[in-house]
Formats: structure tokens, C-alpha cells, sequence
């Protein structure tokens, strides 16, 4: 039997190469009579058919891997995957997830952004201002 569900719009803001896409749309089915909320931070990627249950928080910055069945909570900026989702490694080391938790770049205006492009791209957390 299908489960009734809604759908919740999902904005990600997504790095090119050389610019930085406003958003990008993807939709999250969410069942209505779902208990627990769930949780989705900022600047997060969900692959492909990627399953993610209800009362589990995705930290800033995580990724989660195409067809991953995710059970339980992800940390910041932690890559996982498999079924269930276990973590696969961190994306930075502790001091420099913690810089960017502070920093809360996903807050900053496009001008700031576009300032710092260069520093972004290198991954110079040093250089951001």
C-alpha cells in the first residue's frame, strides 16, 4: 500500500567551479503522519534514491551517498553511505569543522561571497574574511 505523503521543497546551494549556483530544487517525500521530524541542515548533499527516516538530523555540510539508507544521526560535515548509512570519513579535520560551523557561510550575502570566491575555492579557511 503507497504511503500518503507530502512534499517538501528542498533548497541546496550547490559550488561550481568558478561561481556559485543560487539553488538548487529536490523534493523530500515526507509522510504525513510522521512522528518525528526530520532534520536537514544547511549546505547538505543527498544522493541519488537515498533514503533518510524520519527523526534523524543531517549535520551542516554532510553528504550522504546515492541509494544510502540513513537510520541514524549524521554529524557535520560526514560523508556516509550503505545500508544502513554508516560514516565513511570526514570531510575536514575536527578544528577546521568547527571554523566553519562558526563562520555559518551559508548565511553570507552574494557580495561576500563573491569577495571571498578565490579563498573558497582554495579551501583557505585562513583567507576568508
Amino acid at each position: 500500500m503507497p504511503v500518503n505523503s507530502v512534499r517538501a521543497l528542498v533548497l541546496c546551494r550547490w559550488w561550481m567551479a568558478y561561481r556559485a549556483e543560487p539553488l538548487h530544487f529536490g523534493y523530500v517525500r515526507v509522510p504525513e503522519n510522521a512522528k518525528k521530524p526530520l532534520t536537514l541542515k544547511k549546505s547538505i548533499r543527498i544522493g541519488y534514491e537515498a533514503v533518510v527516516l524520519a527523526g534523524v538530523t543531517v549535520g551542516d555540510g554532510a553528504v550522504i551517498g546515492t541509494r544510502a539508507v540513513v537510520t541514524k544521526d549524521v554529524p557535520p560535515y560526514t560523508i556516509v553511505g550503505g545500508v544502513p548509512a554508516k560514516p565513511i570519513k570526514r570531510r575536514f579535520s575536527d578544528e577546521k569543522i568547527e571554523q566553519l560551523l562558526k563562520m555559518r557561510w551559508w548565511d553570507w550575502t552574494e557580495e561576500k561571497i563573491a569577495l571571498n570566491i578565490r579563498a573558497i575555492q582554495a579551501g583557505c579557511l585562513e583567507q576568508l574574511k
